[in-house]
């Protein structure tokens, strides 16, 4: 399969507003609705999806959601928030030719998404118990959060 991947980040329909979050934290847009991502177009080097893909409800280039890195412009590569069969959402964009930005944006394998994204949650569950919670990048890109109980 091309340089298309799946990211392991499992993502409920009720985090969706933590996403967007965090992908404008990082500077990318969520279009929500979008039911294409821009890819390559077709999957080279034995034209198996591969297995991580088996789980989930679509075909390459489908998706519930786009995502695009700053920077996008017309006719660059997109990440997909695609449909699993459990129900939830996985990442999936190709990281060939333009896609490359998508990396840069959220991290190989979304590593930076992950990040940021469990730092938005953590940040919601908190407020949603009353308690006062601080996000703060460090200098190495890495997202702290620290929770106050009273």
């Amino acid at each position: 399969m091309s340089h298309v991947a799946a990211i392991d980040l499992e993502i409920a329909p009720t985090q969706l507003d933590a996403l967007e979050a965090a992908i404008t934290e990082l500077g990318g847009t969520l279009v929500r609705n979008q039911k294409s991502y821009k890819w390559y177009g077709q999957l080279v080097g034995g034209g198996s999806r591969g297995a991580e893909f088996d789980n989930l409800k679509t075909a390459p280039g489908v998706c519930a959601h786009a995502i695009r890195p700053a920077g996008w412009k017309h006719g660059d590569y997109e990440g997909g928030v695609v449909e699993a069969t459990d129900g939830t959402f996985r990442l999936v964009w190709d990281s060939y030719a333009t896609g490359v930005n998508l990396d840069r944006a959220f991290g190989v394998g979304g590593t930076r998404i992950k990040d940021h994204l469990g730092a938005e949650l953590a940040m919601r569950h908190a407020a949603r118990k009353g308690q006062r919670a601080r996000k703060e990048i460090l200098a190495d890109g890495t997202v702290a959060v620290d929770v106050y109980v009273d």
